[in-house]
């Protein structure tokens, strides 16, 4: 923690931010300590310390609860390419907590998130799209081929491009087990 705090106290954002962490993984945690240190590194457009901070607030960590100033500090981080960020925002926009109420934007952000491989949103970009799917069938039996019919008009681009992402992610978590396992065969 020694060199954390010599860069923090250098006015180092990335020093301050590993500060704060390293506080929050202490034995015990020192929550207000870490929020003291992430506020200057967030301000300073830190990004890993404006998600950060935007966790503190949101659980009262170390600070009195804010659940509008911490969807601020996520939305900051998304912007700066923080995928937990992303995903934290389409939930602050889809259940109205610390922004007013947005199902676009919370899809939005929630696509943004699985674009980046963020697990969960893959998850649930999945489960929508097989809500749609559902919801696009013309009869509830099959045709005498016994395949049910879809209106693939109404599926959007947006869940098109949620399946690509998720193959692309499924392709390049594949592609570095294979690697890994060519390592361990050398």
């Amino acid at each position: 923690m020694g060199y954390y705090r010599r860069a923090a106290e250098l006015g180092h954002p990335v020093g301050m931010c590993n500060l704060g962490v390293s506080y929050l993984e202490a034995d015990p945690p020192e929550a207000k300590e870490a929020v003291r240190w992430f506020y200057p590194a967030a301000s300073a457009g830190n990004v890993r310390a404006q998600y950060n901070l935007g966790l503190c607030l949101q659980n009262g960590k170390g600070i009195k609860r804010n659940q509008r100033e911490a969807a601020k500090w996520y939305l900051r981080a998304a912007e700066g390419g923080n995928v937990r960020a992303m995903y934290n925002v389409s939930l602050c926009y889809c259940l109205g907590e610390g922004f007013t109420q947005d199902h676009m934007r919370a899809k939005k952000w929630l696509q943004l998130a699985a674009d980046c491989g963020h697990k969960k949103a893959l998850y649930e970009c999945g489960l929508k799209l097989c809500a749609l799917l559902n919801d696009c069938e013309h009869d509830s039996g099959a045709n005498k081929n016994g395949y049910r019919h879809y209106d693939f008009r109404r599926v959007s681009f947006l869940h098109i491009s949620s399946i690509r992402s998720a193959r692309r992610h499924v392709n390049r978590r594949r592609t570095v087990e294979e690697s890994m396992r060519l390592q361990w065969r050398k």
